[in-house]
Parts: C-alpha cells; structure tokens; sequence
C-alpha cells in the first residue's frame, strides 16, 4: 500500500527539521513541505491529493490581526473550496491561539505550540489510520469487482 501524502506548511526550519522525520519515519507518510503560504497555495494549485494538510505559522508576527493569521485562514479556506479535497483533513499547529476562528472555517484539528512530536502524533495517528481504512475498503471493493467479472 502507498504512503499516505501529507502537505506540510511550516515557516520555522527548526519545527520543520522536527516534524518531517515524525511524518517520513515514525507515521510511515510521504511528505511535501512548503515555508510560505504562497508556496502552500501554489502545492494546492497542483493535481495532487493530500490526505492531511498540517498547517503551520506562516504569517510573520507583525502581520498578526487580533483574531487569527490571515494566511493560515486563506489557505484553510482554499482547501475547504475544492471538491478534490473535500476528504483532506487539516490539523492546524500554531503558536497562535485561533482554534475557533480554525475550526470554523474548516479545521478539523487544533494544537497549540509548543506542544511536541508526541501530542502531534497523537492527532495524527487517527486521522491517517482513517485514511489507511478507507483507501483498503475502496481497494477491496474492487478486488471483490474484479474477481465477480472473472467468474461470469
């Protein structure tokens, strides 16, 4: 079975020297990282399904509104608008507290920096144990099809 494909979108080169080896090594996912969120919009642009967009501080502290960061409110409400990503589950990691306005917009989960691998992984575990499920029920589905026709 392929690896899950994960987008993560994290500014912090040490956050990211961290969280791609927990999502290559330890979660068993294929991962693509992007530090701005031009280049998270750009990556959603293309033709590739993520399963998991894990999403990041890309928005400088200056640039902070009172309630939430723009860009990460952007990209969230980007994937929320494209039917190939109706599935995509977003887990958003910030430093920002702005679990709400997240989740209202689209987030499926949130958690708060500095929390480490392991509360990271304790929210993504289930979400790619989802994934890993629904990918071997389609695929049985279809082996089930094909050895029907191979009997007629």
């Amino acid at each position: 079975m392929s690896r899950p494909l994960l987008l993560h979108v994290e500014a912090s080169k040490p956050i990211q020297s961290w969280v791609g080896p927990l999502l290559v090594d330890d979660l068993k996912c294929r991962a693509k990282h992007v530090q701005t969120a031009e280049e998270a919009h750009d990556e959603l642009n293309t033709r590739k399904r993520y399963c998991i967009v894990l999403l990041g501080d890309v928005t400088r502290p200056g640039n902070l509104s009172s309630d939430a960061p723009p860009a990460e409110l952007a990209i969230i409400k980007t994937i929320r608008k494209r039917s190939r990503f109706s599935k995509t589950k977003i887990v958003v990691f910030s430093s920002v507290p702005y679990e709400a306005k997240a989740k209202q917009n689209g987030a499926n989960a949130f958690l708060s920096k500095p929390n480490g691998a392991e509360a990271l992984s304790r929210i993504l575990e289930p979400l790619l144990k989802e994934f890993r499920n629904s990918k071997k029920s389609t695929t049985n589905g279809r082996d089930r099809k094909k050895s029907t026709h191979a009997r007629a």
